[in-house]
């Protein structure tokens, strides 16, 4: 069994929860003692050994996303910090490289890519281990979820595990492989992308039990050859919002779908 840890997620849970933790001389550490002990945690509690476990990291936003979407996360930064704020982040990066070394002399495996999102890195590795092994994803991250199967789950920092059909009746789908497709459509706030107004959750999940092999065809081949006879009326106006935004569906699910192959070469097999 592999545990694949989604690092720079974990970290930032345990940095706004244990905020006020401090060493006797004053140095913030409740990034470096929350994940260590979540880590102790999940180590006991799978019964596994540390060269088992891969601590994948964030190296800078994602390049492939920003060449399709520059303003993708662009909520997450402002333009003018206060010095607390200055103050508070150079803390959590000290804390994350003292992370990585302890890391490192515990023996635990750590990937990052200069470019690469921690959650690419993810989706590689799961996708090559799960030829091998049964593996673990052990995040909170949504986002993460496409990745499921019959040989990869999660396991969240609340101490759950979630297997396929957890994760199914969660985004109430009868496939894994509707969830990108979900996030294209509907959008993501927390990422700043944009959706299709009007289209939520339950509306973007009728268009694709309706219509997923049209709606498959107009994203590979166009809308002009896409037969709109077999559209009910009920869903004319959305499925045409769709065929005309297609381009924004389609870099919404560039976006959203986390990579593998593309990336592989990078990341290696080892």
């Amino acid at each position: 069994m592999k545990l694949l840890i989604d690092g720079n997620h974990l970290a930032s849970r345990c940095r706004a929860t244990l905020s006020s933790m401090k060493t006797r001389d004053g140095r913030s550490s409740g990034v470096i003692f929350g994940f260590l002990n979540g880590l102790k945690y999940v180590v006991k509690d799978l019964d596994l050994d540390l060269d088992d476990i891969v601590v994948c990291w964030d190296n800078g936003r994602s390049k492939k996303r920003l060449e399709l979407y520059p303003q993708y996360k662009a909520n997450r930064t402002k333009e003018v910090y206060t010095p607390e704020e200055e103050t508070d982040y150079r803390d959590y990066c000290m804390q994350l490289d003292e992370l990585g070394a302890a890391m490192t002399c515990l023996g635990v495996k750590q990937v990052r890519v200069r470019g690469v999102e921690g959650d690419d890195v993810i989706a590689v590795l799961s996708s090559y281990y799960s030829e091998l092994e049964d593996v673990i994803i052990y995040s909170g991250d949504r986002d993460l979820h496409q990745l499921v199967s019959d040989r990869v789950c999660i396991y969240t920092p609340d101490k759950v595990v979630k297997r396929k059909k957890d994760i199914l009746q969660e985004w109430d789908v009868t496939d894994i492989s509707y969830i990108p497709y979900i996030k294209a459509l509907v959008g993501d706030p927390g990422d700043n992308i944009k959706g299709l107004e009007g289209v939520g959750p339950i509306r973007a999940k009728r268009l694709l039990y309706s219509y997923f092999d049209v709606l498959g065809r107009a994203l590979k081949e166009g809308k002009e050859n896409v037969d709109s006879s077999v559209i009910e009326k009920k869903d004319e106006k959305y499925f045409t919002a769709a065929l005309d935004n297609l381009n924004i569906v389609k870099r919404n699910l560039l976006i959203v779908t986390l990579y593998s192959e593309d990336i592989i070469d990078i990341v290696g097999r080892k």
